[in-house]
């Protein structure tokens, strides 16, 4: 048994020996570990990401993912490309000057980049979609036309030409087009020659002769030519005529018009006046009225029959002197028929324009403008339009009766504050308590409790009811903000809150939404109007701009066509016939609403009433409640 037992362990030893020695032999299966991505190939990845967005229309998505893309590889070969891109959706989100200074950016680190100027030229259509028109013809010159592709300097000359004609220097708008039309095919010229022919009629005899002379046979300067050949044949009509060179005729200087002998003066062919803010503090404002002016413009002439009307920019840079130098100017000018503006410094102009009875919109707020005189009109959004609307929709529609008001201790707050008692007290309602708080207070609560605590009824407090039915509240955005909160906070529920065109801020939609359910804001203007005529001028501009107009783009555009239309009216051959039509102005329908001026020349307006549904402001009908629509 001994001996067995061994024999045994030994062959057991054994079989163990061989079966170690076959694991040994086999081949192992090794699991490698993923290999990092390399660096460049991340980066790839971020900038396809990137480029998707950009495609989609995303611009926030791709702005951030381009950004964070030239953070960490900044010399990549692609930077400037990027560069480029990032600068594109700035533009196209309104922000020109940060724009400028990233093409600017890519110009200095990548010089002989080819994308140099593409980058130069979209500097240029920044300035040029600002309204900033003596920029693009002073920063064209940086554009070299001997070192760049002919489609961008066809697309540079436009924007000069362009600009040219905003600033009624048509003889080099004429040159600037030319430059265009002897670069172009055959199929591009048509709508650059169409450019120039209507710049024919605004160029003198002597002008037109000289610009032919530059020009080879073509016909395009057979068209001129045949339009300077009219041009002779009318003036050789008139008397006084004095040769000023071999075969040119130029009329004798008259003598100088006094202003009664230009305001009862009829004239051919009308201009408007545009004084506007155009450099300095209030820029801004000034090209977002001037774009709406100018589609205004482009609009108009495009119907049908429509006579010619020209418009002459004057730069007030918000200065008062300049202001009422501009009117001066625009007053000597027979042609002119009326003026547009200003934006600041309105009272200025108004004590021109009447001292020179020549009619003036003004588009500005203050108050007592249109008192000024007969000459002077306002067409603008102010408090007392706000008021009557709101007090319109709820007392007419809704039939409340008591309010409160809450308001900030200020000029803002106190004018609206006294303009809404007196209208509610007017249509026989009740303001039932009035409470202000300071500029900068942040904390409403001893304002709130005053209202909600003092003035509940025994038979509203038994009811836990308030005494009032609808609070209004004239501040902005920021403060609504907190004070609507703290109102839900203090039960100051089931009533309604009316606030002012302030309130009509993404911002505060945002922020503050779930608390906005039961608000009723006036507004002048609003893009998301169900208004076939809002929607085809949001259309328009959008796309001359590439951004969703404004309040002010949408008052100086229902501006602009209410004179384009009153100039060239049968009948309207002075500056006297031209006021006069204006205050027989009834129901106008623009894109902000209906539009009257009353005899003070003061526009009556019917606003947009807004409410909030969900996360976005909707418009409000006449006879419609705030609750949201069910669709049932």
């Amino acid at each position: 048994m001994g001996r067995s037992k061994a024999y045994r362990l030994a062959w057991g030893c054994s079989l163990m020996m061989m079966l170690l020695l076959c694991w040994a032999c086999t081949r192992k299966t090794i699991i490698a570990e993923p290999t990092p991505p390399r660096p460049e190939e991340r980066y790839a990845d971020l900038l396809a990401k990137a480029e998707k967005h950009y495609q989609a229309g995303q611009l926030d998505q791709a702005l951030s993912l381009y950004q964070d893309h030239l953070a960490l590889h900044p010399d990549i070969p692609s930077a400037p490309m990027i560069l480029l891109k990032i600068g594109t959706i700035q533009s196209s989100k309104g922000q020109h000057e940060a724009a400028r200074d990233t093409y600017r950016q890519m110009i200095a680190a990548y010089p002989n980049s080819r994308l140099v100027p593409e980058a130069r030229l979209n500097i240029l259509s920044d300035y040029y979609q600002e309204g900033r028109f003596p920029e693009v013809v002073e920063y064209h010159q940086e554009l070299n036309d001997f070192s760049i592709p002919t489609e961008i300097l066809m697309r540079k000359y436009g924007l000069v030409g362009d600009s040219y004609l905003a600033m009624a220097e048509y003889a080099l708008a004429f040159e600037a087009f030319l430059r265009v039309y002897q670069r172009a095919n055959d199929m591009a010229k048509k709508p650059v020659m169409k450019k120039l022919e209507a710049i024919f009629p605004r160029l003198s005899a002597k002008e037109l002769s000289q610009l032919a002379a530059k020009m080879e046979d073509s016909e395009l300067k057979r068209s001129l030519l045949f339009h300077l050949g009219g041009v002779r044949a009318v003036e050789s009509k008139k008397p006084e005529v004095v040769r000023d060179e071999p075969g040119l005729e130029q009329k004798a200087p008259e003598p100088a018009k006094t202003m009664e002998s230009v305001s009862g003066a009829g004239y051919a062919e009308p201009s408007v006046g545009c004084l506007l803010p155009l450099s300095g503090k209030y820029e801004t404002f000034g090209a977002k009225a001037l774009k709406g002016i100018q589609l205004a413009l482009e609009k108009y002439s495009r119907t049908e029959k429509a006579p010619p009307v020209r418009i002459i920019i004057r730069d007030t840079e918000g200065d008062a002197g300049k202001t009422a130098q501009g009117v001066q100017e625009l007053a000597q000018d027979e042609h002119t028929a009326a003026i547009i503006g200003p934006l600041v410094t309105a009272e200025d102009a108004a004590t021109a324009a009447q001292e020179s009875k020549i009619p003036i919109i003004t588009l500005t707020q203050k108050q007592d403008m249109a008192n000024m005189g007969g000459y002077v009109f306002r067409n603008y959004l102010t408090p007392e339009m706000q008021v009557r609307a709101l007090i319109a929709y709820t007392m007419n529609e809704l039939g409340l009766r008591r309010f409160a008001i809450l308001y900030p201790d200020e000029k803002y707050g106190s004018t609206f504050m006294n303009l809404f008692w007196d209208e509610v007290s007017a249509n026989k309602g009740e303001v039932v308590g009035i409470e202000s708080y300071g500029v900068n207070a942040t904390d409403f609560s001893a304002a709130i409790k005053k209202l909600t605590g003092q003035r509940r009824s025994a038979t509203a407090a038994a009811q836990g009811k308030l005494d009032f039915e609808a609070i209004f509240i004239p501040d902005g955005a920021e403060k609504a903000g907190m004070i609507l909160p703290q109102l839900t906070y203090f039960d100051v529920v089931d009533v309604y809150r009316l606030g002012t065109n302030l309130w009509h801020n993404e911002k505060l939609l945002q922020s503050t939404g779930q608390y906005m359910q039961e608000v009723v804001i006036p507004e002048i203007f609003f893009a998301e109007s169900r208004n076939e005529q809002v929607k085809e001028f949001v259309r328009l501009f959008e796309e001359t701009y590439s951004e969703k107009p404004g309040f002010l783009e949408a008052v100086a555009y229902d501006t602009a066509m209410i004179l384009f239309q009153t100039v060239n009216r049968a009948g309207v051959d002075s500056r006297e016939a031209v006021k006069n039509e204006l205050l027989k102005t009834k129901d106008f329908h623009g894109v902000t609403g209906l539009t009257s001026f009353d005899q003070n020349g003061n526009a009556r307006k019917q606003l947009y009433l807004l409410k909030v549904e969900g996360d976005h402001f909707v418009e409000l009908g006449q006879g419609q409640s705030l609750k949201p629509e069910t669709g049932e």
